[in-house]
C-alpha cells in the first residue's frame, strides 16, 4: 500500500508539472499572438508612425519592403505561437519565436526608440523554454549534422 502512494504521489506532480508547462507555453503563446494583432493592426502609411522618421529612407516603403517584412512577421509570430502549443515542436517553435522578439527588441530599442519592456519579456519567456527544451534541439543539430555529412560523402 505504502508503494501505491508514492506512485500517485508522483504521478500528481507529473501531471501538475506538465499541466503548469501547457498552461506557460499557452501564456507566452498568447503573448506573440497579440504581438501579431497589434503589428497587423498598426498604421504604417501614418506619417507621425516612428519607423518613418528612424529609418528615413523612402525606398525602401517604396519598393513595399517595409510591408512585406510586417506581414512576414507577423505570420511567423502566429505560426510559432501555433507551434509551440505542439508538443513535437515546441523546441524549435520557441527558438524561433525567441528569435523573433530578439530582432523586435533590438528594433525597438536601437531605430523605434520605443519601450522595449514588451518584447524583452516575450524575449525571456521564450529563451526559458528553449533553455528547458535544450537537450531537443541539440538533437536536432545532431541529426542535421549527420545527414548532411553523409550527403557530402555521396557527393564525393
Amino acid at each position: 500500500m505504502a508503494g501505491s502512494s508514492i506512485g500517485e504521489s508522483r504521478q500528481r506532480r507529473l501531471t501538475a508539472r506538465r499541466a503548469l508547462s501547457v498552461a506557460g507555453r499557452a501564456a507566452i503563446a498568447a503573448g506573440f499572438v497579440l504581438s501579431a494583432m497589434l503589428l497587423a493592426d498598426r498604421t504604417w502609411d501614418d506619417p507621425r508612425h516612428l519607423a518613418h522618421a528612424a529609418l528615413g529612407s523612402t525606398s525602401f516603403y517604396v519598393a513595399g519592403l517595409a510591408e512585406g517584412l510586417r506581414y512576414f512577421i507577423v505570420v511567423a509570430e502566429l505560426l510559432g505561437a501555433a507551434l509551440l502549443l505542439v508538443p513535437a515542436y515546441t523546441a524549435v517553435a520557441a527558438l524561433a519565436l525567441a528569435v523573433i522578439a530578439f530582432g523586435s527588441l533590438f528594433g525597438d530599442v536601437f531605430v523605434v526608440g520605443a519601450n522595449p519592456i514588451w518584447f524583452a519579456g516575450l524575449f525571456l519567456a521564450s529563451s526559458a523554454v528553449v533553455g528547458r527544451r535544450r537537450r531537443e534541439i541539440i538533437a536536432l543539430w545532431r541529426i542535421q549534422t549527420r545527414w548532411r555529412r553523409a550527403c557530402s560523402l555521396r557527393r564525393a
